[in-house]
């Protein structure tokens, strides 16, 4: 990842045309695997991870200690997502609470959908409205929903912690939680335009700087898929309300 940001960032001021053919060649190919191969099979893999945790009898344990981070990450992404709307508003709360209300929309699309694309034609309506720059939020909602995960960046690192707490009982330490975080940041780039991907790319990062099994990550990833929804629809309403910043810069 580290080379591909270099490279990336090489190639925007150095423009080499058969290297950047070849590149997005390959970066097709990975979408479609990931999206057509791997992401169509999870379902049904949580499937049947959810019901060999009913046949031990671990299903009624993992609602008890999950239950309260459901209601945690759901709240976190709330006071989020409403300060960063105030914020937004220059910190009014009449401005703020009128944006709120039209960006709903483009929320509720994304969590019913659980797709950012999908909810695109909608949150370029909304960011228009708030922003009153049309040109702008034509350019910016589509990009953003690939790579402003605002859900995942809560999501996924509670997810962590709460699972290390559950089967370790212990939390990381900082300088290992401060590792992670930056594995998290880097790793999000990959998962730009691959829908469900964010947790797949995750794998290899909880189990070499948290150490987790092959059943932690299972639990995570089921339990990321359950808030699957609620993850996307903060993705999109952080964009709405990070379009808006961007419009007074």
């Amino acid at each position: 990842l580290l080379s591909a940001l270099v490279i990336g960032i090489a190639c925007s001021f150095i423009r080499i045309p058969a290297l950047e053919r070849f590149f997005l060649y390959g970066k097709t190919w990975i979408e479609r695997i990931v999206s057509r191969v791997l992401i169509p099979f999870l379902p049904l893999y949580i499937l049947g991870f959810l019901l060999k945790l009913r046949a031990e009898g671990m299903f009624s344990c993992l609602i008890e200690q999950y239950g309260a981070a459901f209601l945690m990450i759901i709240g976190l992404q709330v006071l989020y997502l409403a300060w960063f709307y105030f914020a937004a508003s220059g910190f009014s709360m009449q401005r703020a609470w009128k944006a709120i209300q039209i960006a709903l929309p483009s929320y509720i699309t994304a969590f019913s959908t659980m797709s950012s694309a999908a909810a695109i034609p909608v949150s370029i309506k909304s960011a228009e409205q708030n922003t009153g720059n049309r040109e702008l939020a034509s350019v910016a909602m589509p990009i953003m929903a690939n790579v402003h995960l605002l859900g995942d960046s809560i999501v996924t690192p509670v997810l962590a912690m709460v699972t290390m707490m559950v089967f370790q009982g212990i939390f990381p330490s900082f300088v290992q939680y401060i590792s992670f975080v930056f594995y998290f940041c880097m790793t999000m780039f990959a998962v730009s335009g691959v829908p469900g991907g964010g947790i797949l790319v995750m794998i290899p990062i909880l189990k070499s700087q948290l150490g987790f099994t092959s059943e932690m990550v299972n639990v995570v990833m089921t339990i990321y898929f359950l808030l699957d929804g609620f993850g996307t629809g903060a993705n999109v309403m952080g964009d709405g309300a990070l379009v808006m910043i961007v419009n007074k810069c």
